[in-house]
Parts: structure tokens; sequence; C-alpha cells
């Protein structure tokens, strides 16, 4: 939905990190459950640089 202003060159480095979920008609409940249900639990990431930028979008 909003990913394509990931184009943007201020925002371009960001893009190889961004999570989208959901899909082209948007986030449903019956949907995100779903994936859910189908993932495999990730292993922990490394403890997080307090220094280090975050970005957070939420749209809903």
């Amino acid at each position: 939905m909003f990913a394509p202003m990931f184009e943007h060159p201020a925002l371009a480095t960001r893009r190889s990190s961004m999570t989208n979920i959901g899909d082209a008609a948007g986030l449903n409940a019956e949907y995100y459950e779903a994936m859910l249900a189908a993932a495999n639990p990730a292993s922990s990431p490394d403890e997080a640089d307090p220094d280090a930028d975050a970005l957070l979008i939420y749209t809903g």
C-alpha cells in the first residue's frame, strides 16, 4: 500500500529491510491468521544497537 514510497531516494536505502504484511487488496484478519499459522518460528535476531535508526509505519 505505501511500499512505493520506498522508491523515493530518501527511503530507498531502507527498502531491503522493509517487512510488508498484507496483499494488494489490503490486510484482513483471515489472511493474517493463515499467514501466522503457516509461519515457522524465527530465531531471535541479535540485540539491536540502541543508537541504530528505526522506522515504523502503521496504517490502519
